[in-house]
């Protein structure tokens, strides 16, 4: 019971600070779960500039948010999946598609990295 209502909440921060942000940002509507007022990298800006990816980005936002409240660890395996996103598609907009894709059914599955998960980019 405990462990769900640590979920909840850190959904309903994420939730949150995702709407604050649509409505303070107009870059933002498109629910990435970064400002897009503040995108830098390659990567960031391609995200922000594709509705299908920025939505795609707030779903793994919230996907991370619930795991993360019932897994710590779940943040420095993030950590590595983002900067090899970062690194291996960079503004590629299919490859950030497919890695997204995968890493959200990886979140949500509650499962540790397996063979369905790519191993290289490309």
């Amino acid at each position: 019971m405990r462990t769900l209502a640590a979920a909840i909440v850190a959904l309903l921060v994420v939730v949150g600070a995702l709407a604050a942000a649509d409505v303070a940002d107009p870059q933002s509507a498109h629910a990435a779960s970064f400002s897009c007022a503040q995108a830098a990298t390659p990567t960031e800006l391609a995200i922000c500039g594709d509705p299908a990816l920025s939505q795609l980005d707030g779903a793994i936002g919230i996907a991370y948010a619930q795991r993360l409240a019932l897994d710590p660890a779940i943040r420095q395996i993030q950590r590595g999946w983002l900067k090899t996103r970062n690194l291996g598609c960079g503004k590629d907009r299919e490859c950030l598609r497919q890695m997204m894709t995968y890493e959200l059914g990886w979140l949500r599955s509650g499962g540790r990295p397996s063979a369905a998960l790519p191993k290289r980019i490309g």
